[in-house]
């Protein structure tokens, strides 16, 4: 990398990051310069430093260093971890007694099955080996299967050839004295017949069909409604109007000829 004007002091990484770059300060005192780690479905990275923008002012326009190093960083995080050896477990957090399944899956370190080193910390800082099966089809995940009794934090962790390229960090809680589940299910019966003393309330037979008109009953009633049609724009009142007004107009006639 180019010389850079200033940058985040990172001495320590965290568990499971791989240190790709470190820098010695004018105090003598080592830090992490790049280093990058699996998250979730993908890749994370940080680079402890900002400003280089000025490396490729400072490049002859012929020289392309600085676009190949971005260009291969962020090709290296689009990939995600598909090709990382990883850890998977149906659930990271579980209760003491309970059953853990563990799955690895080796990637690209699939063939190297006798140079792989597998181990378990305890929440005392113990560590000890992890026995692995190895399924008989090339494409499953090598397997363990282990019951936790002490509560606390536990960390299965890989190795090859001393180096470690996946672990898995997951807690186990005190044990349930009952399952939660089966617990709900059995009814109250004191808080039942409580409920039944309170008026309008009874407790039916769960083996006998619901009867909803015991204790929904219908009720009768009747609705009266008024309606009030209006008469003048009927055929019928038109018609008597009409006659009404000539006859009245023949009177007349017939009055004013006689006068």
């Amino acid at each position: 990398m180019p010389k850079f004007e200033d940058f985040a002091k990172i001495e320590q990484e965290k568990h499971g990051a791989n240190v790709l770059a470190r820098h010695t300060a004018p105090d003598g005192k080592s830090y992490i310069l790049m280093a990058c780690q699996n998250f979730g479905a993908g890749r994370s990275m940080v680079l402890a430093t900002d400003p280089l923008w000025r490396w490729k002012l400072k490049t002859p326009s012929g020289d392309n260093s600085c676009e190949l190093f971005w260009r291969n960083l962020f090709s290296y995080l689009s990939l995600g971890k598909k090709a990382d050896a990883s850890w998977h477990v149906a659930n990271r957090i579980i209760h003491a007694g309970e059953p853990l399944e563990l799955e690895f899956f080796p990637a690209s370190f699939r063939a190297m099955f006798a140079q792989m080193k597998f181990e378990l910390q305890s929440p005392d800082g113990t560590v000890a080996p992890l026995t692995m099966t190895r399924p008989p089809s090339p494409g499953a995940h090598w397997r363990a299967s282990q019951s936790f009794a002490k509560p606390g934090s536990y960390t299965c962790a890989a190795y090859h050839e001393g180096k470690r390229i996946a672990e898995l960090n997951f807690f186990v809680t005190q044990a349930l004295a009952k399952d939660p589940e089966q617990s709900a299910t059995e009814p109250d019966l004191a808080r039942m017949e409580e409920f039944a003393m309170l008026p309008n309330v009874g407790i039916a037979d769960g083996k006998d069909l619901f009867d909803a008109e015991r204790y929904f009953p219908g009720e009768e009633f009747s609705v009266q409604e008024k309606h009030s049609v209006p008469l003048w724009h009927t055929s019928f009142l038109y018609l008597l109007i009409a006659g009404m007004i000539l006859l009245e107009w023949i009177v007349r006639r017939k009055s004013g000829g006689l006068l």
